[in-house]
């Protein structure tokens, strides 16, 4: 998908669909590349932040250095793809979603502002080289997608209670909502749970049935 630049005085009028755009040096070429689930919104909060001179995009701070060296007079704002994200259908392991492959894949065309250039392991580089994200995912991957929980929210966490309670559905929608429907229960136990006057056995109940694991996870803090 090509489309005409956009002026920072035209942010208003850039699309709100999720995709890839990059922020442009029109005197050199460079280019900071990014993906958002909104391109609009995303980009406001770029030029917010690079105006205040606080845009960190990476360590190095290279998009803000040029900011500040060129001028935000010398910046475009360009959309590379359009590209829907399926983030709630896919897990990393299995397969990464359109958004992470398609950045990949324009970050390594031509990206100087962009320090890590390795968005998706080198496992999946085929995927990039097909441009897969561009084509329904397959039959197979799906089967293999089913298969996989994913999703884990903590739900009631607590300094003083370990291990965390984590609900985990094959829905990024179900779990959020299941989540925070289970951190109001939490709540509601009040001191019983703060002071750990409640076993493992007992939290599970007073949560009820469903597709919640206590587990110690220091990956899920």
């Amino acid at each position: 998908m090509t489309t005409p630049d956009f002026s920072l005085d035209r942010v208003a009028e850039l699309p709100t669909f999720a995709g890839i755009y990059a922020i442009v040096n029109t005197i050199n070429g460079h280019r900071y590349v990014g993906q958002a689930a909104n391109i609009r919104q995303r980009i406001a909060t770029h030029i917010r932040d690079l105006d205040a001179g606080r845009e960190r995009t990476n360590a190095e701070m290279l998009l803000q250095k040029a900011w500040l060296k060129f001028g935000r007079e010398a910046f475009t704002i360009r959309i590379l793809e359009e590209v829907p994200s399926n983030l709630s259908e896919t897990h990393y392991q299995v397969r990464p979603d359109n958004l992470n492959l398609a950045e990949h894949y324009h970050i390594n065309e031509k990206s100087e502002y962009n320090k890590d250039k390795r968005i998706v392991r080198d496992e999946f580089v085929h995927l990039i080289q097909s441009k897969a994200w561009r084509e329904p995912i397959d039959d197979e991957t799906r089967a293999k997608l089913l298969k996989v929980l994913r999703w884990p929210y903590l739900v009631g966490k607590r300094k003083t209670w370990e291990p965390s309670a984590v609900v985990l559905a094959f829905s990024h929608e179900d779990a959020k909502a299941e989540a925070t429907r289970r951190s109001g229960l939490i709540s509601a136990l009040g001191r019983n749970l703060s002071t750990k006057r409640l076993s493992s056995n007992g939290i599970r109940r007073s949560l009820g049935s469903g597709a919640v694991d206590l587990r110690e996870d220091s990956s899920l803090d």
